[in-house]
């Protein structure tokens, strides 16, 4: 049950700081006029929109942050499993 607890967890640190990122990074593109669209493939991550006639931005964070969140949950429990049989093979 290890590797599910890090899975979990590390899934929640890793959305929680891909959101952030994300969130960042419109409001910085947002703010300088620029028009921003990123993809994992065909899964859109965050996209910044210039409106042209009120001069205001339309953010859009697509489902990709959930991707991005479960890779970090499943590198984080790999992690743990590698450092779990690391030490169980040093105390035998």
């Amino acid at each position: 049950m290890l590797w599910l607890r890090a899975l979990a967890l590390g899934a929640v640190a890793c959305g929680v700081l891909a959101y952030t990122a994300a969130t960042v990074t419109a409001i910085v593109a947002a703010s300088s006029g620029a028009v921003l669209e990123l993809r994992i493939g065909p899964v859109v991550v965050l996209v910044v929109e210039q409106l042209d006639d009120r001069g205001g931005a339309v953010t859009t964070l697509g489902p990709g942050l959930i991707l991005v969140a479960l890779a970090g949950g499943v590198v984080n429990a790999a992690a743990a499993l590698a450092i779990g049989w690391r030490e169980r093979r040093r105390i035998r």
